[in-house]
């Protein structure tokens, strides 16, 4: 799911909402049921408003039960109040009592199946291992974990979540997050992605996985980074690195943790708003970024010393296309849902 929302409340509506309609479609299959099994484990709050996007959905359903309300008098009524934006082409036939007698009943039971499944996360559901999130190509989530923490979680990752009543335990398995960590000194707040532990109290902090690599990125308050004991002994091992707001490290395969000098808060962060901001990236690093969101693949062949300073829609490739096609050193040859792009011979 994506959207911009004035805050974290605001999204978790949006999700419930979604996942009322998703179920009034009908049956889920067993992918989407272990998804919202999974979505209403995550916190409380999921589970609340989930309830109660199902009640105003049930009494919705309820209004004018009796056919009382006739639309095209409350127009006339109306007035100049009313401005007609569009006419449809074939009116839409009025719901017959029975009609209304039938979707009013599946909505119940719907409602049953719902409480049915709530019931099962509380009592029967639970379980000691982790709750695993994942999203495909160019989709992105935000969800509450149960002590008001907020992940955002971007395209292409995976990502798993086990609380405690003594940790909080989170481990990135591939592509980037970005945590917003309710203090609580008492349950360690810890994300391991390949060779790195990041550990934090109280803060904001971005985490990506790529290339071997795992980039840590505070936003806000401070973090640990340090090496995970799982990462085989090094020549010169390196110990742990504490990073506040506005700083970042970068961690290789082996797990060797480098402060990044002068790091771009702007660049590393630009993907919650679904922007890719790029400043003397090479070609087929912008590339590859495209590609992470997109069905549209970019391949470059021979031009990868070319630079790129630009910002972009990340779900926009046809504009960086479009960018690259003015640069007369530059070949762009396009095959279905592949552009080729190479140095004019």
């Amino acid at each position: 799911m994506t959207g911009s929302y004035d805050n974290a409340r605001q999204a978790i509506q949006a999700e419930a909402a979604d996942w009322v309609l998703t179920l009034e479609d009908g049956a889920l299959d067993w992918v989407t049921r272990e998804r919202l099994l999974a979505w209403l484990k995550a916190s409380p709050a999921h589970i609340d408003e989930f309830l109660l996007a199902s009640a105003v959905w049930r009494e919705l359903d309820g209004i004018d039960a009796d056919e009382q309300v006739v639309v095209d008098q409350l127009l006339v009524e109306a007035g100049d109040n009313v401005v007609t934006l569009s006419k449809p082409a074939s009116p839409e036939p009025a719901l017959s009592g029975q009609r209304r007698r039938w979707l009013h009943a599946t909505w119940v039971s719907g409602l049953a199946a719902t409480m049915a499944i709530v019931a099962f996360v509380f009592f029967s559901g639970r379980h000691d291992g982790p709750i695993h999130y994942e999203t495909g190509t160019g989709q992105q989530t935000l969800f509450t974990l149960s002590d008001g923490s907020i992940v955002h979680l971007n395209t292409q990752s995976a990502l798993e979540v086990e609380m405690t009543a003594s940790s909080r335990e989170l481990a990135l398995l591939s592509g980037e997050a970005m945590f917003e960590v309710v203090k609580d000194p008492a349950r360690p707040f810890r994300v391991t992605a390949g060779g790195v532990i990041v550990e934090a109290v109280g803060t904001a902090f971005n985490v990506y996985r790529h290339d071997g690599q795992v980039q840590v990125t505070v936003v806000e308050g401070e973090v640990s980074v340090a090496q995970a004991a799982t990462v085989p002994v090094i020549t010169s091992p390196t110990g742990p690195v504490r990073l506040s707001a506005g700083q970042e490290a970068i961690s290789n395969a082996s797990g060797e943790i480098a402060q990044v000098e002068a790091p771009d808060l702007e660049k590393r962060t630009a993907w919650r708003e679904q922007r890719l901001v790029f400043r003397e990236d090479s070609l087929s690093d912008v590339a590859a970024e495209f590609n992470r969101y997109n069905a549209l693949q970019i391949v470059v062949e021979d031009a990868a010393t070319r630079r790129i300073t630009a910002t972009f829609d990340a779900h926009d490739p046809q504009s960086f296309i479009a960018f690259l096609e003015r640069d007369t050193g530059l070949s762009v040859r396009r095959y279905g849902k592949t552009v080729e792009v190479g140095v004019v011979e």
